[in-house]
């Protein structure tokens, strides 16, 4: 799937007044074959029109595709797509992660003018606006079980509000961050009911893309 930058940014903000996703967590039948895994990758890329954006970099039982512009490995996406952003092709991706109902969108792009901008000045710009309230409950920020590797990733400050979609309430989070001249933006909704878990689970693959994507810089 290839789209623009205005259309991808507009629904990524938009993504918790979206219908929820239906059929609630399948039962788990243990993980997949690598090949069957490897399969899912060549079927991302081809549904995305991805070739050469894209590589499939699976090697074992979980789907991987690998961005080889930034260095940014997607695991077990449920969608990727390449932006149509009027520069080289692949300075712009996305990969979507669905389970259940909580859905995760994970936008990297290309913007050396910002490298030495604060990500904070973005919220700003893609901040949470409209129907949301703040949301003042638990997070992964200062859980004491965080993981201390995570302190090591680029900062990425986040906002996290409350909203109303399908008359159930949800938790939702945006954050934003940099490694070198790559920007990361991450959206992540979920049952308000599993707030922290639906924060946590944003949170580890926001910080898991920072550091692959520091990696490389």
């Amino acid at each position: 799937m290839i789209a623009t930058w205005a259309a991808l940014i507009t629904a990524l903000l938009a993504s918790a007044a979206a219908p929820a996703p239906q059929g609630g967590r399948l039962e788990y039948e243990g993980p997949p074959s690598p090949e069957a895994a490897s399969a899912k990758a060549d079927r991302l890329i081809e549904a995305a029109g991805a070739q050469g954006v894209f590589v499939n970099a699976s090697t074992g039982p979980t789907t991987v595709v690998l961005h080889g512009r930034s260095g940014l490995r997607c695991y077990d996406a449920t969608q990727i797509t390449v932006f149509d952003s009027g520069s080289e092709r692949g300075d712009g991706v996305a990969c979507d992660f669905v389970n259940g109902d909580e859905r995760t969108t994970l936008l990297v792009y290309y913007t050396p003018h910002r490298a030495r901008r604060p990500p904070a000045d973005d919220i700003g710009l893609h901040g949470l606006s409209g129907p949301f309230a703040v949301y003042e409950g638990p997070n992964s920020e200062h859980d004491p079980s965080r993981p201390r590797a995570w302190a090591k990733a680029p900062a990425h400050p986040a906002e996290r509000r409350t909203a109303v979609r399908d008359g159930a309430a949800v938790f939702t989070r945006l954050s934003i961050g940099r490694a070198g001249e790559w920007t990361v933006l991450e959206r992540t909704t979920g049952p308000l009911a599993l707030a922290k878990a639906v924060d946590y689970h944003g949170d580890a693959l926001m910080i898991g893309a920072l550091l692959e994507l520091a990696e490389r810089q």
